[in-house]
């Protein structure tokens, strides 16, 4: 059973801001995403209304009590990552960035640090190990798929949808009238 601590004012409150089974989801790591995300928000120049402020508290909380899950299952499971394998993925991920230079260079842009996206990288692996080893487990019988799908038609039976975004450019505060034709042309 998962409880919310309703005080997530992203700088103070105490204790925990959730519970998972009984085990305590920090503050300090809320705090520390929600400042982090409010910081990448001010740097893009956004301002962050309070619904969308709520939104995001309401997010952080979830990815903890996730990771907080399948920490908890991975101990279940018994689900252990040798450090060399560990370490072996973590050069790979790092890699993906080109450079030492360029890593460096995400950091500065995401205002993280080394450490919190070397934690954040292990989480993902242990969820990727969890779900591999759930997956291993799941054995799919192709004559309860079909009778399944017969049973449940409707629910694959959709409409033709259509998907609508929007096309932002960005405008300085003080932009000309020439500047902001010129933007309207461009999207």
């Amino acid at each position: 059973i998962t409880t919310r601590n309703a005080d997530l004012d992203g700088a103070g409150g105490t204790g925990p801001v959730a519970k998972v089974n009984g085990q305590d989801v920090p503050r300090d790591a809320f705090n520390r995403e929600y400042r982090q995300t409010m910081e990448r928000y001010q740097r893009a120049q956004h301002d962050v209304k309070p619904a969308l402020r709520e939104r995001l508290k309401d997010n952080i909380v979830r990815r903890l009590v996730d990771a907080e899950v399948i920490r908890q299952q991975s101990l279940t499971l018994d689900i252990k990552v040798t450090d060399a394998a560990r370490e072996e993925k973590w050069a790979a991920h790092k890699k993906r960035y080109g450079s030492e230079e360029a890593f460096k260079a995400f950091l500065e842009r995401s205002g993280t640090s080394a450490e919190d996206v070397r934690s954040q990288f292990e989480t993902n692996l242990i969820r990727e190990e969890v779900f591999a080893h759930v997956a291993d487990q799941v054995k799919l019988d192709p004559k309860e798929i079909r009778e399944y799908y017969d049973q449940n038609g409707e629910r694959y039976n959709q409409p033709e949808q259509v998907k609508a975004s929007h096309i932002l450019v960005r405008l300085a505060p003080n932009a000309t009238p020439q500047e902001k034709t010129e933007k309207k042309k461009r999207i």
